[in-house]
């Protein structure tokens, strides 16, 4: 199940692990519809898999990145506004003292490997990276990378928003997790790729050839497969970036959706 690390919205300790405590502080608030949702789906998940999956896990990606990822994110925002500046200047939300950590779609899919093969049923995993950032000095490396010159222009943060974020990722690190793009190096990779076109792969995926695939995996037993009501994986979300990970394009990659 692909949740999300809004589920922790404002936590209690930083690095965060997957035992922090799950929070929706305002449900009139918009700006936690994303977070809520998540909470619901892991709660569905894990009830309906205690007695249907025989092998159920969660991870709460941490702000992935990539060449592909779409401009709702906020490296790639960073790069449009960028590439679109006509007045000297660029905009970032909020003071730009806010603090998160990335992690490069191939760091994220060497994760999502070692969970998918090595992972435990009903376990939580945090994925992302303990390389923490100001945004502010985010938003300048990416200028520097760029060879930019442009002031930031701060402008009001969304109601709702968190100053830090970084996981605990102890528990996939003693799956054989390791950082191997550094935050410098996969702008950089950003960077050079958004020069070049990029050829999209088409993804067809029916949802019988979904449940044969997980019925394989053993992710579903044998007798629930047909009836099953809902499979809880965001391919849509994430398949841009996934069509420019090296492990999914790589020859030799184990995971059969391009």
């Amino acid at each position: 199940l692909a949740s999300s690390s809004e589920v922790y919205q404002t936590p209690n300790k930083i690095p965060t692990n997957e035992k922090e405590m799950l929070k929706v502080p305002d449900v009139y608030n918009p700006r936690y519809s994303y977070g809520s949702g998540k909470i619901i789906s892991e709660l569905l998940s894990i009830q309906y898999g205690k007695k249907f999956f025989s092998k159920l896990i969660i991870f709460r990606p941490h702000n992935i990145y990539s060449e592909d990822m779409g401009n709702e994110h906020v490296i790639p925002q960073f790069i449009k506004n960028i590439k679109k500046s006509k007045n000297g200047y660029f905009k970032i939300k909020g003071s730009g003292q806010e603090i998160r950590s990335f992690m490069h779609i191939d760091d994220f899919m060497q994760a999502f490997s070692l969970i998918f093969n090595k992972g435990k049923h009903m376990e939580i995993y945090n994925l992302g990276t303990e390389e923490k950032i100001r945004i502010i000095d985010l938003a300048r490396l990416i200028l520097k990378k760029m060879g930019k010159k442009l002031r930031i222009k701060k402008t009001n943060m969304f109601h709702g928003n968190t100053s830090i974020r970084c996981p605990n990722i102890k528990k996939i690190k003693k799956l054989g997790f390791r950082q191997k793009v550094k935050l410098n190096r996969g702008i950089d990779l950003i960077v050079k790729n958004q020069k070049r076109k990029i050829k999209k792969v088409q993804f067809k995926w029916t949802k019988q050839l979904l449940r044969n695939y997980l019925k394989e995996a053993a992710i579903l037993p044998p007798s629930t497969v047909s009836t099953a009501p809902v499979v809880f994986f965001e391919i849509a979300k994430w398949k841009n970036a996934l069509a420019t990970s090296s492990a999914f394009t790589s020859s030799n990659s184990k995971f059969p959706f391009i």
